[in-house]
C-alpha cells in the first residue's frame, strides 16, 4: 500500500488531525513517517519516498523553502481542511496561499461540504475521525471534581459564544467551567467589559469560570470524561460540519449538548447520541433538565460513544482517504 509522507503542522489542532490520518493510514497497512513543519529534512524526504504527502490546511505552502523542496520533488500531495480556506485560522494571514494552492495539483479533502467548491482542486468531503485511544483518562483522579459542571472547551470568542456562555453564567453562575488559552479568555472578558453583556455580579462568576489550559489530550479526556454537560458552539466557519469537539466528547464518553448543523444530524440522533438546542433559551432550559437527570445522560453518551467507534475512526476516515486517492495516485505494489 502507499508510504505517505505525514506534515505536521504548528495548530494543536492540525498536529492532532493529521497524526490521527497517519494511524489510520498505518491500520490500513500503509507505510507513514510524520515530520514536523519546523523539523522538515530534504534528505529524509528523499531517502523515504512517499507516494503522497498529508498536510493540514495549506501545507508546505506555509514555507517557501518547504514550497520549493517539494515542488522539486514532484511529490503529490494532499491537503485536508479543517478551517474555512479563506480565513487567518488556515492561511495565518497569507491570503497569497489560496493562489498558490489552486494553481497546484494538490487533491483537497474538506471537513465541509459547504467549501467543496473553493477550489479549483480535486476536492473530496471527508469528515474529521478522531484516534480514541489517545484519550484515554482515570476514573478515580480526583484533581477533576466537576459533578454538576458545564464544561466548554475552546475559544471563547465571536459574538455567538460569548453571548451563549454569558447567557449561562446568569443563569447557571456557579456551574460552567471554561479551558482555553489565557489570552483568549482574557479576550473574551475585555469584550463582555466593553458591550455590557455582565454586571458586576456576574462578571465575578464569569471571571471564576476560567479554569486553565488543557495541556493535551489526556488532561482533556480527565475534564470531558467528568464533566456532567459539554458545550459545543460551532464556529461560523462550521457552516454544516461535525467539528472536533463533538468526536473528543464522545471518545470520553461525555453527554454534549451542541447547536444544530446538518453534518451532525446525519451522523447522530437527537436525545439518543446528543441533545441539540435551538437557541438561547432551549440551551438554558435543556441544562437545566439535564443537570438533574443523570441516567438519561449516560444512555445517551453511551450511545454516542458506540456509533463513534463504529463509524467514524481514524481507521475508517484513513480507508475513505485511500478510496479516492487510488484514482489519482500510483503507487507501486
Amino acid at each position: 500500500m502507499y508510504k505517505v509522507w505525514g506534515l505536521i503542522p504548528v495548530s494543536i489542532a492540525g498536529s492532532l488531525i493529521i497524526k490521527g490520518f497517519l494511524k489510520g493510514l498505518e491500520h490500513n497497512n500503509c507505510i507513514v513517517k510524520e515530520c514536523h513543519i519546523n523539523d522538515f529534512n530534504k534528505d529524509t524526504l528523499a531517502d523515504f519516498k512517499p507516494d503522497f504527502i498529508i498536510g493540514y490546511d495549506y501545507a508546505h505552502f506555509m514555507d517557501l523553502d518547504i514550497e520549493n523542496i517539494i515542488s522539486e520533488c514532484n511529490i503529490p500531495v494532499v491537503h485536508y481542511f479543517a478551517d474555512d480556506p479563506m480565513s487567518n485560522f488556515s492561511h495565518g494571514g497569507d491570503s497569497r496561499l489560496f493562489d498558490k494552492l489552486s494553481d497546484s495539483n494538490g487533491i483537497v479533502f474538506c471537513w465541509d461540504k459547504h467549501y467543496l467548491n473553493v477550489f479549483n482542486n480535486t476536492s473530496f468531503y471527508l469528515p474529521i475521525g478522531i484516534d480514541t485511544d489517545a484519550y484515554k483518562y482515570d476514573s478515580f483522579l480526583d484533581d477533576y471534581d466537576l459533578s454538576d459542571k458545564i464544561v466548554f472547551v475552546g475559544r471563547p470568542l465571536t459574538k455567538k459564544r460569548i453571548n451563549l456562555l454569558c447567557d449561562i453564567i446568569k443563569r447557571f453562575p456557579e456551574n460552567l467551567f471554561i479551558y482555553c488559552y489565557k489570552k483568549h479568555f482574557d479576550t473574551s472578558l475585555d469584550y463582555i467589559k466593553q458591550n455590557n453583556l455582565l454586571d458586576y455580579k456576574y462578571l465575578n462568576f464569569y471571571e471564576n469560570c476560567y479554569k486553565g489550559f488543557l495541556n493535551n489530550e489526556e488532561e482533556l479526556a480527565n475534564v470531558y470524561s467528568k464533566a456532567t454537560i459539554i458545550l459545543n458552539i460551532t464556529m461560523a466557519q462550521g457552516v454544516s460540519s461535525i467539528n472536533y469537539r463533538i468526536f473528543e466528547a464522545f471518545a470520553c464518553d461525555g453527554f454534549l449538548i451542541s447547536d444544530y448543523t446538518n453534518d451532525i444530524a446525519e451522523s447522530f440522533k437527537d436525545s439518543e447520541d446528543l441533545v441539540f438546542y435551538s437557541d438561547k433559551d432551549d440551551l438554558l432550559n435543556k441544562i437545566s433538565f439535564y443537570l438533574e437527570n443523570e441516567s438519561l445522560r449516560k444512555n445517551i453518551s453511551k450511545n454516542a460513544k458506540n456509533k463513534l467507534l463504529r463509524n467514524h475512526t481514524v481507521k475508517e476516515r484513513a480507508k475513505s482517504l485511500i478510496q479516492q486517492l487510488k484514482k489519482y495516485i500510483e503507487y507501486d505494489l
